[in-house]
């Protein structure tokens, strides 16, 4: 390849890696192409009817085999949390020890017309309102106070606050209730069968017992068996059947602290047996969060723990790790598809490494692209000082035929517990449900403590994990959020970020440009040299490159300084991704605007409204309009002045084609031009407008940049036209400026093809040296 072609190759070839590169983040295997919100909704009569059919064993897990799937797990868990403890031997009783099965006690608020709720609407007063499920003791649904689906409806709603706060006696009304944030509903499990059964998050499953006959008894405690005696506080009995024997009292609490994205959850279990029991809890746990709303179909939902090292490794059991211990839901989906044939390689937690190296669970939770439902240690210093998640053994997949269509949910295994008679056992925790927020998770106790900033990750997935580097995407939140401390706008923030990235590449862009439009001249002018030297030696490619290289030499040329001016591009592109990466997950820019809402003044223009969402220019109203990979809610502007700005860009940054460029060569380069004209707006048109805006923006500063440096060669080649030719001292007839030594790039492309001849020369020895043998 001649130094004229790789002019034309080596630009091609980078720009089409950054479009490869662009196109894997937007469109890695997080795609899908389920657009709904909210979980699976609820199935139709039909289905309604099947699930009914299903034994009551059954209808508290779809999956059947849950219980004996997780039996070997249980007796280990028992064995090692009660070794030294051994249950008397059952005494004699006239016909026997009856079965077990759970019963409501009467007069409380179910009976009186449902289930209640804890909390509140008001952010005033709550960040969260609770609404508790008629069944099961679990929740039906939790709701933010202060956050909304829509950035309008976010302006709206603390337009309201505002008014009321100023005393304003007629305010703003609120938006409409269907705006609030719902984090997360019951789910749908299914069955092999096809059937669905509700599932209220964190829904009690049963109560294992050992020491009430010969064999352990599980008895159901999920369906309408629980009593709410007061809003949160849950009370059931697990009797003898056919007796008013009570054998156990549970009482599940739900918790609000006050002005917390936190609930407080209290499970114990008292013995009124009158002999010692084992008990183990067992209960659902946090499962698939409502998808958010992006143009791009991806799936960004993720399961993370944090867990504590070996008491060898951390005596202390003071540091939570959680590096290596997240999954993409894709991830759990393929386990819990295959937890039945092997229930202890598919679960969840513990690990297979965990085990192996004596891991404990601290927390663990579920992310959708802004906010998490984190189960965790009840950690309280100096009253409860541990940092382990003691309650919970093991963590399992659940769902049958588990797609995007459907909630993947997961069951909690409690430890295995030893109680006496008429003492009592609790397998408390903590619930954070709550935004994905660094001022929260790396500012607040308990989750300080508990290093649950861990759930907060800037990372694209899939194929484009590799080239998102964190450690830059943090870095850009800290200066976004500094910057925005003084100027009070993101959109500003990233305009600022943009100068700070230019300024830093300044040299390099220079020197590359300079390099480039020097090669351009150069090779004008040496084309009927190098013709001429192909002519010569066409039969001699060795002695044809070492010609080529002198001549390169003394015209003072680069050979790959053609690729140079394409270098501050190939080097952004990390920052694009790390970019992208940050708008699409910082909580910290959720809903934000660009410009002090400039737009929105104009009777609520969306234009630039939420710079983690596409510029919507022109807002399409009713459902979006899926085409290919994208989910059309509007015309965007800013990609398209990006197309435009990069049309001026290539004027000012692509030298003009030379004489001697050939046919093929002419071809390549409109086919690069058209590349960064028409691919990289069509790949970023569903982007967010803070990238967007990054990207328009920089190339902007680009070409004014590049025709200030244009200039500056200009100035210099007329400098250097007018100095006087100085013959040499060593009577090779050149002059000073031919004789000048080469740069490091082009030292490092002559050391290149000595290399190349020394291999060659070898190689011809070698076969001299096997011919005479």
């Amino acid at each position: 390849m001649d130094a004229s072609t790789r002019k034309i190759v080596f630009p091609l070839i980078i720009a089409t890696v950054a479009c490869l590169v662009v196109a894997a983040v937007i469109l890695g295997p997080g795609r899908t192409a389920d657009t709904n919100e909210a979980p699976a909704a609820a199935p139709d009569a039909s289905t309604v009817a099947e699930a009914a059919t299903i034994s009551p064993d059954e209808s508290a897990s779809p999956d059947a085999s849950i219980q004996e799937a997780t039996a070997d797990v249980a007796s280990t868990a028992a064995a090692e949390s009660d070794a030294d403890r051994e249950l008397p031997p059952m005494p004699e009783r006239e016909g026997g020890w009856g079965r077990l099965v759970a019963a409501a006690p009467a007069g409380t608020l179910l009976e009186r017309g449902g289930a209640s709720s804890i909390g509140s609407l008001d952010p005033e007063r709550e960040r969260l309102q609770i609404d508790f499920s008629s069944k099961s003791a679990g929740i039906s649904k939790i709701t933010f106070s202060n956050f909304w689906r829509t950035g309008a409806a976010k302006r709206q709603a603390d337009a309201h606050h505002a008014a009321i706060a100023d005393g304003v006696s007629d305010p703003p009304p609120l938006p409409d209730e269907s705006e609030r944030y719902v984090l997360d509903t019951s789910g749908m499990l299914y069955t092999e069968s096809g059937a669905a059964v509700e599932t209220p998050i964190l829904a009690v499953r049963s109560l294992r017992i050992i020491g009430w006959g010969d064999t352990p008894q599980d008895v159901l405690l999920f369906g309408d068996v629980w009593s709410e005696v007061e809003p949160g506080l849950f009370k059931s009995e697990i009797r003898e059947e056919g007796t008013d024997q009570v054998v156990c009292s549970i009482t599940r609490r739900f918790v609000l602290p006050e002005g917390r994205y936190e609930i407080a959850l209290e499970q114990s279990v008292a013995n009124e047996s009158g002999q010692p029991l084992r008990v183990q809890w067992i209960q659902y746990g946090p499962g698939d969060l409502a998808r958010d709303e992006t143009t791009y179909l991806q799936d960004m939902r993720r399961f993370h723990f944090g867990y504590l090292m070996n008491s060898k490794r951390d005596p202390s059991q003071s540091h939570v790790l959680y590096s290596g211990m997240m999954l993409e839901r894709r991830t759990a989906v393929e386990m819990a598809e295959t937890y039945r044939e092997d229930p202890i390689d598919n679960m969840l937690w513990p690990t297979e490494a965990s085990r192996e190296d004596g891991y404990s669970l601290s927390w663990f939770g579920t992310t959708n692209r802004y906010f998490a439902l984190c189960i965790h240690a009840p950690y309280d210093p100096p009253d409860s000082p541990s940092k382990r998640l003691s309650a919970i053994e093991t963590i399992s997949p659940l769902g049958f035929g588990v797609d995007e269509e459907q909630n993947l949910e997961t069951q909690l295994l409690g430890k295995l517990q030893y109680v006496d008679a008429g003492g009592s056992v609790d397998w408390d925790m903590g619930l954070y449900a709550g935004p994905l927020e660094r001022s929260v998770l790396d500012g607040v106790e308990p989750y300080v403590g508990l290093n649950m900033g861990g759930l907060i990750l800037y990372l694209m997935s899939g194929c484009c994990t590799f080239c998102t580097f964190a450690w830059l995407a943090d870095f850009m939140v800290i200066f976004l959020s500094f910057i925005h401390g003084y100027v009070f706008d993101w959109g500003i923030s990233i305009i600022f970020l943009v100068i700070l990235v230019r300024t830093l590449l300044h040299p390099i862009t220079r020197k590359g440009q300079i390099s480039m439009q020097k090669n351009a001249k150069a090779m004008g002018e040496m084309k009927p040299e190098l013709d001429e030297l192909k002519k010569r030696y066409a039969n001699d490619p060795e002695k044809q490159r070492k010609e080529q290289m002198r001549l390169m030499q003394e015209k003072g040329m680069n050979p790959l300084g053609c690729g140079g001016a394409m270098l501050p591009m190939f080097l952004q592109m990390p920052i694009w991704i790390a970019l992208y990466a940050v708008l699409f997950f910082a909580f910290e820019l959720r809903q934000e605007w660009a410009f002090y809402g400039i737009f929105q003044s104009f009777d609520g223009w969306a234009f630039m409204g939420d710079l983690s969402a596409p510029d919507n220019f022109i807002k399409f109203s009713g459902e979006p309009y899926d085409l290919w990979f994208f989910q059309f809610t509007g015309i965007n502007l800013l990609p398209l002045l990006m197309g435009l700005v990069f049309y001026f860009q290539q004027k000012y940054m692509t030298p003009p084609p030379s004489a001697s460029m050939t046919e093929d060569q002419l071809r390549q380069q409109k086919m690069m031009k058209v590349m960064m004209l028409v691919l990289f707006p069509v790949m970023l048109y569903g982007a967010p407008s803070g990238l967007t805006l990054y990207i328009l923006t920089s190339s902007v500063i680009g070409t004014l940049e590049s025709r200030y440096i244009r200039g500056h060669i200009k100035k210099l080649q007329e400098r250097e036209d007018n100095e006087p030719d100085v013959i040499d001292g060593g009577g090779g007839g050149g002059s000073a400026k031919a004789a000048k030594k080469q740069d490091r790039m082009g030292r490092m492309y002559e050391q290149m093809l000595e290399n190349a001849r020394k291999r060659q020369e070898a190689k011809q020895q070698k076969k001299k040296t096997f011919k005479r043998r």
